[in-house]
């Protein structure tokens, strides 16, 4: 076997490996999505449900929850408690585990773009793509920008 059908082989895994990474398995919540009733004086309240699934789930915000509930295929009312439940007792460790191999999806020398720009820094769209300088801690630097960007912040550039 010659050295690029060795390599062939490799990439071939290797993209295999990378799939099976990705691949999302879509399951039905078991928590009830219903309005809380107010009489019960056991029920969990709204700040420390959102609040507990936030710390499970590793994501600061509540539009990056979203983000990865679309990724996941649900669709919740977050006005709910029941649905910040939901998220706690059934997602949480799946939203973990996608912001990890998204963090781990790049690279130093990557192309990569920006996901949501700020109205003060549109002026940066003109001068994607970005290459990947260096990662420290979910925090990327860019080679044209003199401020790093969170990875979460940065989609692949096509």
């Amino acid at each position: 076997m010659n050295n690029f059908a060795i390599a062939q082989i490799e990439a071939e895994q290797d993209l295999e490996f990378q799939s099976g990474l990705i691949t999302v398995v879509v399951w039905r919540l078991i928590t009830p999505q219903r309005r809380a009733r107010y009489s019960d004086k056991q029920r969990i309240r709204f700040k420390d449900a959102k609040k507990r699934s936030f710390q499970r789930s590793g994501c600061s915000s509540t539009a990056e929850i979203k983000k990865y509930l679309q990724v996941l295929g649900q669709k919740l009312d977050l006005r709910l408690t029941s649905a910040w439940l939901a998220i706690v007792r059934e997602l949480a460790i799946a939203i973990n585990n996608l912001r990890s191999q998204h963090s781990a999806s790049f690279r130093v020398g990557d192309r990569v773009r920006l996901v949501e720009y700020k109205p003060t820094l549109a002026y940066l769209q003109q001068w994607e793509p970005f290459a990947i300088v260096a990662i420290v801690n979910g925090v990327a630097q860019l080679d044209l920008l003199a401020f790093p960007v969170p990875i979460k912040d940065l989609k692949v550039a096509s």
